[in-house]
């Protein structure tokens, strides 16, 4: 006789209850308590923002940019745009609602979109926001990961823009990580964090399809070199 088979592990019966049991309690939570409580968390930490060039941050804040990090430092990123109405682009599925949600009660605006939903409606309200000199953050390697990696549609949208990425990167000395695909960073209470806000990157209204697949090599080689920056002004080796 022979064993039944096994079930997919994301259909197994203790998948199912933790699914439920998010639904039920972790949704509500983030969508608002969440808010509330990063409000108070994320002021124990002791944040810097570092550049080598001070034009970089007055692009970032004053000016219609691209703002681009990591999605595993999506937390840690909350100090360096408090205060600055930027627009963070999130996708069409259900934790993207529920991640809007939460960031709307942050205080920032939200624009819903991807490449396989909702791009071209996107890519409206993106230049609406850029034209009104405000930032915009994307993730390059979200939501779904490899971890760093980045895709040509960055360069797209800079290209069809007409706007500069900026690339992020952020340093913590003292953080915890969750066990997922990104290894989420949650910094620890009074941890130091710096942001380096590297040099803008601009691509050409006309490139190639190559071209612009190299542009996205070259997004991914900034952003590492913004995360060294960003963790040698904190004094701690990188994490990834």
């Amino acid at each position: 006789m022979t064993d039944p088979p096994s079930l997919p592990k994301r259909h197994t019966p203790w998948r199912r209850f933790k699914k439920r049991v998010w639904r039920g309690v972790g949704t509500p939570f983030v969508r608002y308590l969440g808010p509330w409580f990063l409000k108070l968390y994320s002021k124990t930490w002791r944040h810097r923002v570092h550049a080598d060039d001070a034009e970089n941050i007055r692009i970032l804040k004053e000016s219609g940019c691209l703002a681009v990090l990591w999605h595993g430092r999506g937390l840690s990123c909350i100090p360096l745009f408090r205060g600055t109405r930027a627009s963070i682009l999130v996708s069409h599925s259900r934790d993207g609602q529920i991640m809007g949600d939460m960031l709307r009660g942050f205080g920032f605006d939200t624009i819903q979109g991807s490449s396989s939903k909702g791009g071209a409606r996107a890519m409206r309200e993106m230049l609406e926001v850029l034209s009104n000199g405000r930032t915009i953050c994307l993730t390059p390697d979200g939501p779904r990961g490899p971890m760093h990696s980045v895709s040509s549609g960055i360069a797209f949208i800079s290209r069809s823009t007409g706007f500069p990425i900026i690339p992020v990167g952020l340093g913590i000395d003292r953080a915890w990580h969750l066990n997922n695909w990104d290894r989420y960073t949650i910094p620890k209470p009074f941890a130091r964090l710096v942001s380096y806000v590297g040099d803008p990157l601009q691509v050409p209204r006309k490139v190639t399809p190559e071209e612009q697949e190299a542009w996205g090599e070259r997004i991914r080689e900034a952003l590492l070199s913004a995360e060294r920056r960003a963790f040698e002004e904190v004094g701690a080796e990188p994490d990834w």
